[in-house]
């Protein structure tokens, strides 16, 4: 580039010859800007991406600026090493963005073992299903699972929670901690209802209106897929041999839910109260209570093809955040799958 050095010096030499006679024509002569561009051209072997910037000139304020601009300058790639990818000219981790939402489920709740299993799958949305414990307050509960997960957990009342295994107290703190009746949207089209099935189960109570208002509002339901049902108490079915039975009253209150809901979406129950894990056949209706607290008799049927009470754990559902379709699997502590 000695050459092109020179080659500039003598630019600015034929500029200050040009502009000894008009100034004003040393700045705007196209003749003079055409001999310097082929000169440089000519030089540069008509490969200008060899250059990024020339500006040539003489003393006062005459210029003549000279760039490419047909050939882009070459950037040397970046190689980045495994694991990691180009972003803004820089190597970053790579990171697989998730195609589903991941919901975990637990009732039944003494000790911090299945606490910890959750913790490990890293759900989206984590759902204590009644028995949140067997204290006379929730200080185990909001210690162990609430500052866990924060705002990611919701929960339902169960019979310990309130005044029929627990006390006015409890019942008063879990109302205030869980609320009675509440709603989460997920992206795929999920909505989770949670009721306390232990509350006013009446079609003129304010559990009902709540869950029939959300039904029934076009809004919120546009785009839904799927809709699940939370309670401690089971709604309608219970697998063969269960300590805890079917209770009229909460029958009855999830048949009005039903009677409102669009024959559209896909309906699935999620409950604990008895001390089991099971899923039914149709992958529509799941008992989730392996919380910690000593396991019930369990059995299987048909209906019924899967029931453990061997081992404590939750329930995962995945939900496809495109399509809505949902999965359901039990983790045992050790991040076993039981079914």
């Amino acid at each position: 580039m000695n050459k092109l050095l020179a080659l500039c010096v003598t630019a600015i030499l034929v500029i200050a010859l040009i502009t000894s006679t008009s100034h004003a024509f040393a700045i705007t002569s196209s003749e003079a800007k055409k001999k310097i561009t082929d000169a440089i051209a000519k030089e540069v072997e008509g490969d200008w991406s060899k250059l990024k910037l020339v500006i040539i000139r003489e003393s006062g304020q005459s210029r003549v600026t000279i760039w490419n601009t047909t050939k882009p300058i070459p950037i040397p790639p970046v190689i980045c090493p495994q694991g990691q990818h180009v972003e803004n000219g820089i190597c970053v981790p790579d990171t697989t963005p998730t195609s589903v939402t991941k919901v975990a489920l637990v009732g039944d709740i003494s000790g911090i073992t299945v606490r910890d299993a959750i913790k490990k799958r890293n759900p989206d949305l984590v759902i204590g299903l009644g028995d949140l414990t067997y204290s006379s307050t929730l200080s185990s509960f909001k210690d162990n699972y609430g500052n866990t997960f924060g705002a990611k957990l919701r929960c339902v009342i169960g019979n310990h929670d309130s005044t029929e295994d627990g006390s006015s107290a409890i019942y008063i703190e879990a109302k205030q901690y869980c609320h009675e009746v509440w709603y989460v949207k997920l992206q795929g089209g999920a909505i989770f209802i949670g009721f306390n099935s232990n509350g006013d189960l009446s079609t003129n109570g304010n559990q009902f209106n709540y869950i029939k208002g959300l039904l029934t509002n076009t809004t919120l339901m546009n785009g839904v897929k799927t809709v699940h049902i939370d309670s401690h108490k089971p709604c309608f079915k219970n697998p063969p041999n269960m300590h805890h039975n079917i209770e009229s009253n909460v029958k009855t209150f999830c048949s009005n839910i039903l009677s409102v809901m669009s024959s559209s979406v896909t309906v699935y129950f999620e409950n604990g109260h008895n001390h089991v894990v099971a899923k039914s056949a149709n992958g529509l209706w799941y008992t989730s209570g392996g919380g910690g607290r000593s396991h019930y008799s369990c059995g299987t049927n048909s209906e019924w093809p899967f029931c453990n009470n061997q081992k404590y754990g939750f329930l995962e559902l995945t939900i496809d955040k495109t399509s809505g379709a949902t999965v359901g699997t039990f983790y045992d502590t050790g991040g076993n799958k039981l079914n």
